[in-house]
């Protein structure tokens, strides 16, 4: 999806599969097109494999502005939770630009395998603009044992070489 891509009305959501184990973080990409100062203006759900669901909301000057760049919605200040991703303009207010508010939503160490990832439109009046979505991933165990036993190969090796 791109800032095209926008949901208007309530209640409607997207649904995006992910089905990854290990996801300590999942940082996304997102804004509204208009703000409401203390609003939840839309959800985010992360759905495990097995067990409860955990779901976040988006908040207007918490994780999302103006997308259009107007303090006069949702004030000039920095969002608490996200950091601004300017897509063009000045980077200023006044400004001809747009923005975009990435958030990283850290999930528990025994969440297990992430199914899914839910965006809902709460506020009907605002549209959620979703840009992008990364998960984070740690490495298995078995590939770092993997990696650790090449390593240790290798190393025995070069010394048995150096040894002759």
């Amino acid at each position: 999806m791109g800032p095209g891509n926008q949901l208007f009305g309530s209640p409607l959501s997207v649904t995006i599969p992910i089905n990854l184990a290990g996801v300590p973080t999942v940082y996304t990409l997102a804004d509204n097109t208009y703000g409401c100062p203390g609003c939840e203006e839309f959800d985010i759900t992360f759905t495990p494999a097995s067990g409860a669901p955990i779901t976040y909301g988006y908040f207007g000057d918490g994780e999302t502005k103006d997308y259009n760049l107007n303090c006069g919605t949702t004030g000039c200040d920095t969002t608490t939770n996200a950091s601004y991703w300017f897509i063009d303009g000045n980077r200023s207010y006044p400004g001809d630009g747009q923005w975009l508010q990435l958030v990283g939503w850290s999930l528990p160490s025994n969440f297990g395998t992430l199914d899914s990832i839910t965006f809902t439109q709460v506020n009907g009046v605002d549209g959620a603009i979703l840009a992008g979505v990364t998960v984070q991933t740690t490495p298995e165990q078995a590939s770092v044992l993997l990696l650790g036993a090449c390593l240790a190969a290798v190393a025995f090796l070069m010394r048995r070489r150096l040894v002759r």
